[in-house]
């Protein structure tokens, strides 16, 4: 990854519409999640979007992990996973709607459901990302694309013809 300043600036656009879009990801889960367990106030304060936004934000920069290429992919799924998991804990620790910190059969039950969805999806990406880069490689794109050179020479060719 070059670090220039363009490229610095265009991947933290990436960054934040990608924390934005976790915000109202989270923001919704939890407020099913607090409408589901019956808890008295249900409202998600200025201050809950906040801890949500700059949790989020830290998600959108551990996918980062992923563009690294001298990493092995294991190991980034591993840091991925587990930047993950702070997260998403920070959420449940700084929400005064969420009091997963007295009922810790609850927490574990929540991050063992999380572990199996992320193992789900992470086998699930890792197979059609494979699928794809074995399909492109087997219908390269520059085969199909002329030279600058024969495409003047067909044109001129097709012009000479008329």
């Amino acid at each position: 990854m070059k670090f220039s300043i363009r490229t610095i600036a265009k991947n933290l656009y990436e960054a934040i519409r990608s924390a934005s879009l976790y915000t109202v990801i989270i923001s919704v889960f939890l407020l099913v999640f607090i409408a589901e367990t019956g808890f008295d106030s249900a409202a998600i304060v200025f201050r809950d979007y906040v801890t949500i936004f700059l949790v989020s934000l830290l998600i959108a920069f551990a996918n980062f992990l992923f563009k690294i290429k001298s990493l092995p992919k294991f190991i980034s799924y591993i840091l991925h996973y587990s930047a993950l998991v702070v997260s998403l804990t920070a959420v449940f620790i700084f929400s005064d709607k969420l009091l997963l910190r007295q009922n810790t059969s609850q927490a574990f039950s929540l991050l063992f459901v999380f572990t199996v969805i992320y193992v789900i999806l992470a086998i699930l990406f890792y197979v059609i990302k494979r699928i794809a880069k074995k399909a492109s490689s087997a219908f390269p794109v520059k085969a199909c694309e002329k030279s600058a050179k024969e495409q003047e020479q067909s044109e001129e060719d097709y012009h000479s013809i008329l």
